[in-house]
């Protein structure tokens, strides 16, 4: 398997108007279905494993990168 991972940057309005013309099932269907596997990929990548450690410390990674501020004890 060929896994090609990565993320874009969206603003909202650019989101928004993706989205204004799919159904309100299409919308709830993506993350349900498509985000499970993506983010494990994303993990796996990142941390060649995949257990609640790892993934923990790939979300911190991730969570720095997007700038958004992360506090925990």
């Amino acid at each position: 398997m060929n896994l090609k991972i990565g993320t874009v940057p969206l603003v909202k309005p650019i989101l928004v108007r993706l989205f204004d013309n799919i159904s309100e099932d299409k919308i709830i269907d993506l993350p349900t279905n498509t985000g499970k596997s993506a983010i494990k990929e994303m993990a796996l990548f990142m941390k060649h494993k995949m257990n609640l450690e790892s993934f923990l410390e790939w979300f911190k990674i991730w969570m720095k990168s997007s700038f958004m501020e992360i506090s925990h004890g």
